[in-house]
């Protein structure tokens, strides 16, 4: 028994720590996006004013860091799906012990299977978007392609969490109403 808990509190903190890191990740991530953003900016603003020779070379140099920027878009979108795809399946089973432990209105029951289809459908869209855009052969058309999987799996987030409501609204109704 005690095996147990141990190892059900090292699976909670494996996800944690998991989390963490790709949180960590994910702000290193973007804080170099931003820095080669602004790098490119300041490269682009510095060409206006020097030789034609000049400023081919420093634009050459911005279209080389412009690309960094969005391959690290790329990879900042990637690190998002793992968290998003985490935090889907932490809602998934929250909503399954929410919808045993109040499941005796049916037509409440009824929206809220819905939901959950709903939510289902759209993740999975969002992963063969997702897919997709790694078949893309430029990197723009990636980036591209994966900020509207990413705007899909976002989508599915937010009716796990309308459904979740419904539950606990459910739930607490009867509770608030023998308060009377």
């Amino acid at each position: 028994d005690n095996n147990v808990e141990t190892k059900s509190s090292f699976v909670t903190t494996s996800h944690y720590n998991e989390e963490e890191l790709l949180m960590n990740s994910l702000q290193e991530a973007s804080t170099q996006a931003e820095n080669l953003k602004l790098t490119a900016e300041q490269i682009r603003n510095t060409a206006i004013t020097v030789s034609p020779q000049q400023k081919n070379i420093l634009i050459n140099e911005a279209i080389i860091l412009e690309r960094d920027y969005v391959a690290k878009k790329i990879e900042i979108s990637n690190l998002k799906a793992k968290l998003v795809y985490q935090k889907f399946e932490r809602n998934k089973s929250i909503i399954n012990e929410l919808v045993l432990k109040y499941q005796d209105d049916k037509t409440q029951m009824n929206d809220i299977s819905k939901l959950i289809s709903e939510s289902e459908r759209l993740m999975k869209i969002g992963k063969e978007m997702r897919e997709e855009a790694n078949a893309q052969t430029t990197v723009a058309a990636k980036y591209g392609a994966m900020s509207n999987a990413e705007e899909k799996e976002l989508m599915a987030i937010n009716i796990q969490h309308e459904s979740i409501q419904l539950i606990e609204k459910q739930a607490t109704t009867p509770v608030l109403a023998s308060k009377f």
